[in-house]
């Protein structure tokens, strides 16, 4: 079915809405592209890589990780190049990788689509549960669905398990980190398997 403009699709989504049955109601979306115009994973990738040539010295800075993911974008779908990024994460803690990507996002801030924020709001009214998910890193998404106040009640996307360690540096907060490991939670959303997720 195609429209003409965007309040015919609202209208069609309406109708839908109001002839619903009594059981839960979810309303699915994807993230980068759909809710905003950027990729995510490309914003935060960026944001690392300036970084690491701001602290590298200029004879150490080859590039070569760069390279890498410049060849997969050509050669790859994005979400084999989003488990190729997270597992660069590895040992990074969940927190570190949530502050690099609120600096991330400050810098180089998403474009959330005016439609998609209405819709979102006038589905979050009607009693439906929104659920995004990405081949994006869900952590991430997570942030950035924060940042815009989205109205999202869950997001699903790729990421990995998460390993435990002490934290050190605080004497008095023997409260755990958590890092990022290697080991990619399964199923992962793909280019095949977000019905599966």
């Amino acid at each position: 079915m195609k429209f003409k403009n965007q309040g015919q699709l609202l209208d069609q989504i309406k109708k839908a809405v109001d002839q619903r049955g009594p059981e839960e109601q979810v309303a699915v979306f994807d993230a980068d592209g759909t809710l905003w115009r950027e990729d995510a994973n490309q914003v935060l990738l960026d944001y690392q890589i300036k970084r690491e040539n701001q602290e590298a010295p200029s004879d150490k800075k080859s590039g070569k990780f760069e390279d890498l993911l410049a060849d997969y974008y050509q050669k790859y779908h994005r979400h084999e190049l989003c488990q190729l990024f997270l597992k660069k994460q590895a040992g990074l803690s969940l927190a570190e990788f949530q502050a690099q990507s609120e600096r991330a996002l400050a810098e180089a801030p998403l474009t959330v689509f005016p439609f998609q924020r209405e819709l979102l709001s006038y589905l979050k009214k009607q009693g439906l549960k929104i659920v995004v998910i990405t081949a994006s890193i869900q952590w991430l998404v997570e942030l950035a669905v924060k940042k815009y106040e989205l109205p999202v009640d869950q997001v699903l996307g790729c990421r990995t398990e998460l390993d435990s360690a002490k934290n050190s540096s605080d004497k008095e907060d023997s409260s755990r980190l958590f890092l990022i490991s290697d080991r990619l939670v399964s199923p992962s959303p793909g280019k095949d398997s977000k019905g599966e997720v």
